[in-house]
């Protein structure tokens, strides 16, 4: 769900710089029910402007709510350090100066301490980590809320882009956790003509 995120600085490509450190949290997420129309109907908590999403995504993907499939958003968003990433959650949360019906997070805190990790990839470009996880989504487009979610799809990303080794955090996810980092290299098979 939208609870459970991690963060990874990533430049974008042109840039003229490699990734430097994956932070605690990614802007991408795994969550159940595939279709922009599943969470918050459509609306995205990581821009100011809640309907960001919606406004510039094609008609087709608003979907119906379909708790069997996974989806993954690859977002763009402003914060590029772990600092501005914990400012944006607690100026949207009950700790910033906002009326509860502006909030939209309920106590964030960062899993594993806010850590970082250099990233130990060569191929680390923007598009790079886009097929990366492309890739993991079509090895397995399955949602499970206790055994393939958001923090499972983290603790994999953290641990591909890293080499460290990390579990999901909460404790009845942690105890039906496998990793699949190989997910993210599996080249899907080309279609047969």
């Amino acid at each position: 769900g939208e609870g459970s995120h991690l963060h990874a600085p990533i430049p974008r490509e042109g840039a003229g710089q490699l990734a430097e450190k994956v932070a605690g949290w990614l802007d991408m997420a795994l969550g159940g029910g595939a279709g922009v129309g599943r969470l918050n109907r459509g609306r995205c908590l990581w821009y100011g402007d809640l309907n960001a999403v919606l406004r510039y995504a094609p008609a087709s993907m608003a979907q119906p709510f379909d708790n069997k499939k996974s989806e993954i958003r690859l977002l763009d968003i402003e914060a590029k350090t772990l600092d501005e990433v914990a400012d944006f959650l607690e100026k949207y949360s009950d700790r910033g100066d906002l009326e509860w019906t502006e909030q939209r997070f309920l106590h964030p805190y960062f899993p594993w301490g806010g850590n970082s990790g250099d990233v130990q990839l060569f191929r680390n470009r923007g598009s790079d980590i886009a097929r990366y996880v492309t890739n993991y989504i079509l090895a397995d487009g399955s949602y499970h809320l206790m055994s393939r979610n958001c923090q499972t799809f983290a603790a994999d990303l953290y641990t591909f882009l890293t080499g460290i080794d990390v579990g999901a955090k909460s404790w009845p996810v942690a105890m039906s956790y496998t990793k699949h980092v190989d997910h993210f290299v599996q080249e899907p098979l080309a279609p047969e003509l």
